[in-house]
């Protein structure tokens, strides 16, 4: 496909050009399945620093018409305005980012730099070049410790670095469309979403992922905090909400939270993941303090995605955890791959320890 033929105008429900930033991460490899599965051209944009190829292959040999795919860092702003002026993405989901709340006490460069200030690039350009819709997947960390279960017009209050960057970003969005009125806006605040493809490699982030790896690594699991209380869901259960919240005049202007209805232990998470591992060296759980800045209970309410963007529980938290679990088994145990942290202090948690010694 030629640039002149890349930049031709389309209509919406016919070949619509969709930008997913973080495309070859977990929720964003996804989305481009989603979307390529509905016929709309896709292009695909991340520096795969937590994201595979492997995740991409089989759809670009299936899609080589709809689907490209650039391998870029969103913060070389000339580079990343090449991909917008060759493309003219009308729709721009934004999922890229680095999740490490916890971590981000210890790194706080590295999460403003890949969060807070490539959101401010790819919003610039975005209006540029005239985006009709901007979908910007933040997080549940923007509440804090607020009261359960965190409501959408609940006050934000994060309590990490992770968190107010999540946070600074929705209020850079509500703002930029004061001053330009130009383009429809979407908030989602996804929260404990597991399923394939998620990272078994990342020490900092992902119970579930950690858990399934040190577990087939014959390596001790680690609990922080015994009272520790989350909601998960199911990739294949959130998918067709986020999908639904891409379409034109859906949910313009909102936030919504999606995410599990079922709140739980983190442990009987951990006791459900140990039983699909019946060999496993360590089958205990050790129970270590609570990091620095984690909120012991963090769950959301779920109403408002079922009402406006269809959200629903088919498959469910257990049955999505087996579903991992046999993904994770048929990969194998994999190597741990992280950056070391910039600032490692003697009060970093102990399983990243071996990670930055």
């Amino acid at each position: 496909m030629d640039r002149a033929e890349k930049n031709q105008a389309i209509n919406w429900g016919e070949n619509v050009r969709i930008l997913v930033t973080g495309a070859a991460g977990f929720i964003g490899s996804h989305l481009v399945e989603g979307l390529l599965a509905q016929g709309h051209q896709v292009i695909g944009v991340d520096d795969l620093s937590g994201g595979s190829l492997e995740n991409l292959p089989k759809w670009n040999d299936k899609h080589s018409h709809a689907f490209s795919f650039f391998k870029q860092d969103l913060f070389d702003y000339k580079a990343t305005e090449e991909i917008f002026m060759g493309n003219r993405p009308e729709i721009i989901v934004h999922a890229a980012a680095s999740a490490r709340e916890g971590a981000s006490f210890y790194s706080p460069y590295n999460i403003c730099r890949t969060n807070m200030l490539i959101s401010s690039v790819v919003l610039e350009l975005g209006i540029k070049y005239h985006m009709r819709k901007f979908i910007f997947l933040s997080s549940m960390a923007t509440f804090g410790k607020g009261k359960v279960p965190f409501d959408e017009t609940a006050r934000k209050n994060p309590v990490d670095i992770y968190g107010d960057n999540k946070f600074f970003t929705e209020r850079m969005i509500e703002m930029l469309v004061a001053a330009h009125g130009s383009f429809e806006f979407t908030i989602l605040l996804p929260h404990n979403v597991l399923g394939e493809r998620q990272s078994l490699c990342d020490p900092y982030r992902n119970v579930a992922a950690i858990t399934m790896n040190r577990l087939m690594c014959g390596e001790p699991i680690y609990l922080y905090g015994p009272n520790s209380v989350r909601s998960f869901s199911y990739i294949g259960d959130s998918l067709p909400a986020f999908i639904r919240a891409t379409e034109l005049g859906v949910v313009n202007g909102e936030k919504i939270n999606i995410g599990g209805k079922v709140h739980i232990k983190v442990r009987a998470l951990m006791e459900t993941i140990i039983k699909e591992f019946p060999e496993a060296r360590y089958p205990e759980i050790v129970e270590l303090p609570k990091r620095y800045g984690e909120v012991e209970e963090a769950y959301s309410t779920f109403e408002k995605s079922e009402k406006l963007l269809g959200y629903e529980e088919k498959i469910g938290w257990e049955e999505g955890v087996k579903r991992m679990c046999a993904w994770a088994k048929a990969k194998g145990p994999q190597k741990w791959r992280a950056d070391r942290l910039a600032i490692p202090t003697e009060n970093i948690p102990l399983p990243w320890k071996g990670v930055n010694s």
